[in-house]
């Protein structure tokens, strides 16, 4: 009886002890990722394959879970750096013609629109990506419009859940970035915008024909 009683408290003891350095290490952990200050992006070609192995399907759930996954092999450092990466990608999306392109595919697009927009369309990947911000006229090829099948919201909410889950609802991915050296490098959304064709539909045709014609002719 009194060997069980002892080799309970041991058990028990080594368990305490466990549970305080686990506490302890996540502590460290938090207080290095929050007293670093990142604005330097994750490298093209990680996050583009990160993209590419997780955003396979049109179902925004599925690929949430696969973005899990991935995201799960990174570190800490690096999940800010994917946000980072990602919200560079907007910054370089924040365009006039492409901001038409989606008006006319949507029937209307407002502001929030278009971020779910641009998030589906890094989904969509990096050459096509690459391709609609030069012309973005080439997403006539792409399916037809379905409600909710341009959100790829999961691309901006995942990594915040992951640390959220990791360090607790207080904590903000925000607090880890450096917006001021990030801007200076990238810019930000909404300089220098030519949202002239929002009242013009002649212009709306001029910049983007094929999407008109097969918009309009529905």
């Amino acid at each position: 009886m009194r060997n069980s009683l002892l080799k309970y408290l041991v058990f028990f003891s080594v368990l305490i002890l466990f549970c305080q350095c686990a506490n302890k290490m996540q502590t460290n952990n938090k207080a290095m990722i929050t007293g670093e200050k990142y604005y330097l992006p994750m490298p093209e070609d990680q996050f583009w394959g990160i993209v590419h192995k997780s955003f396979i399907t049109h179902d925004d759930h599925v690929n949430g879970e696969n973005l899990r996954l991935q995201l799960a092999m990174l570190d800490d450092s690096s999940i800010v750096k994917f946000h980072l990466r990602l919200t560079q990608l907007m910054v370089a999306s924040y365009l006039g013609g492409l901001w038409c392109a989606a008006d006319i595919m949507q029937g209307g697009c407002g502001d929030s629109e278009f971020t779910y927009f641009r998030m589906w369309l890094v989904g969509r990947g990096k050459d096509k990506f690459e391709k609609a911000l030069k012309n973005p006229d080439i997403l006539v090829d792409e399916e037809a419009y379905v409600p909710d099948g341009f959100i790829s919201w999961s691309l901006w909410q995942m990594p915040m859940e992951m640390l959220n889950i990791k360090y607790g609802d207080s904590f903000s991915i925000h607090s880890c970035v450096d917006y001021e050296r990030f801007e200076n490098l990238y810019g930000k959304e909404g300089a220098d915008i030519d949202l002239s064709w929002g009242e013009d539909e002649t212009l709306k045709k001029q910049i983007c024909p094929k999407l008109y014609a097969k918009y309009n002719a529905q």
